[in-house]
């Protein structure tokens, strides 16, 4: 049987993967919370690659069908690098690509494939990396303990083993992370190699615009994305790392969930011992943590987008009891979800029952806080701790709970 020549497969290839690249990328920017890491990225990317496949002409198939009929996909995902690089506690060993298409001719009668013969075309794919992950670029072939990364992979195997084309797509989810992609951008296309592809994009956040970089120039125009500004390293003043917690907390969470928080931060300050109100570190802002103290066990952890859905959870018993009094529901799991909606009455709910809680008063408001009618609760508040019973209640309760004869009468026959 006659195999089908590179140069046929390698341009049908191109021509849909082109479609799926910049379907994938419009997706991310529409809601880049939808991504649970960068293989979900490539999931959907895959997908999307699958889909046009299906809509092309036959010279595109993905299957090789060798002599005896055995169908082996051309295009796969985790394909061995050619060239080594440093494992932890291990000896150098290949690395994997996310995506490698096969050049034909490395794959065996029996439809086994050889990883030693070069790839037609490789794809990296990538969530909220740093320059200082893309891996030691500037490595010759010989090189050993190189550091792998997507940029690293790629442009080593293009120069040095033979692969034609090499597509770098890098992802983040907030402008505060512009600096990061227009460092790995730029850093990257200044290597000049023929064959590699790179995609930037950096999806938007409130009045802040998504942004895109592509190179080459050509390649933007074929995905379609020339309606998103060029990346810029510090297009609204201060990186994100500059600002302040409160801030990169906000960025992240929906409009009542931001309101939530600025009123918080800003009536807590107005207490002559405010509570203490703890932000994630570095670049994951997934929960604020609110406090009476340092070191004491949270009333409440409210999380952001990083980590939906968006809501009060860890609820302190008698925060709980403050939420209900204000006629806010609890779920099964005694969360209470933070609309997506604009609703400022449920912030006021929520910020008088933490402030009830911690014994400083109600915040001031034009409605006087509904009434919520919660007979047994009331009833249960009330009589916790006062109920009477029996002086040997401790030690013959299954007596009293089951009827069951008493531990000590025994003894007394």
């Amino acid at each position: 049987m006659a195999i089908v020549e590179p140069d046929v497969i390698e341009k049908a290839f191109l021509g849909f993967f082109e479609k799926a690249v910049a379907a994938t990328a419009r997706l991310f920017l529409e809601n880049p919370w939808q991504f649970h890491g960068d293989t979900g990225i490539s999931h959907v990317l895959y997908h999307h690659i699958l889909s046009e496949h299906n809509r092309s002409e036959k010279p595109s198939d993905l299957f090789h069908v060798g002599p005896t009929g055995i169908r082996t996909l051309r295009f796969q995902s985790e394909h061995y690098t050619r060239l080594l690089y440093r494992k932890k506690g291990k000896r150098d060993s290949p690395g994997k690509m996310d995506f490698a298409l096969l050049d034909p001719r490395s794959i065996q009668e029996d439809g086994r494939v050889n990883r030693n013969e070069p790839v037609l075309i490789g794809v990296e794919v990538g969530l909220n990396k740093t320059l200082a992950r893309m891996g030691d670029m500037e490595a010759g072939p010989a090189a050993r303990s190189v550091r792998p990364g997507d940029a690293a992979k790629l442009i080593r195997e293009i120069k040095y083993r033979e692969m034609r084309h090499g597509f770098l797509l890098e992802f983040y989810r907030k402008p505060g992370r512009a600096g990061d992609a227009k460092s790995v951008f730029d850093d990257v296309v200044a290597r000049d190699v023929t064959g590699l592809h790179v995609l930037s994009v950096v999806a938007g956040c409130g009045d802040r615009p998504a942004m895109v970089s592509v190179f080459p120039r050509d390649w933007r125009q074929r995905l379609e994305l020339g309606d998103y500004p060029e990346i810029e390293a510090d297009p609204w003043g201060p990186t994100d790392s500059d600002r302040t917690r409160l801030e990169r907390f906000i960025c992240r969470c929906g409009k009542v969930n931001a309101l939530l928080q600025t009123e918080l931060a800003r009536q807590l300050k107005e207490l002559s011992e405010p509570p203490h109100l703890k932000y994630g570190k570095g670049e994951s802002f997934k929960s604020m943590t609110l406090r009476r103290q340092p070191g004491q066990p949270p009333l409440a952890r409210i999380s952001s987008g990083d980590d939906p859905p968006e809501e009060l959870r860890e609820i302190d018993r008698s925060l709980a009891i403050s939420l209900v009094r204000e006629g806010l529901a609890l779920d099964e799991r005694g969360h209470l979800t933070i609309p997506s909606s604009e609703n400022q009455e449920f912030v006021a709910r929520v910020l008088r029952a933490i402030r009830s809680t911690l014994g400083v008063g109600r915040v001031s408001t034009d409605a006087a806080p509904p009434e919520v009618e919660s007979p047994l609760l009331d009833f249960l508040i009330e009589k916790a701790g006062s109920i009477e019973g029996p002086e040997d209640w401790s030690t013959e309760h299954d007596h009293y709970l089951y009827g069951t004869p008493k531990r000590n009468e025994g003894d007394r026959e």
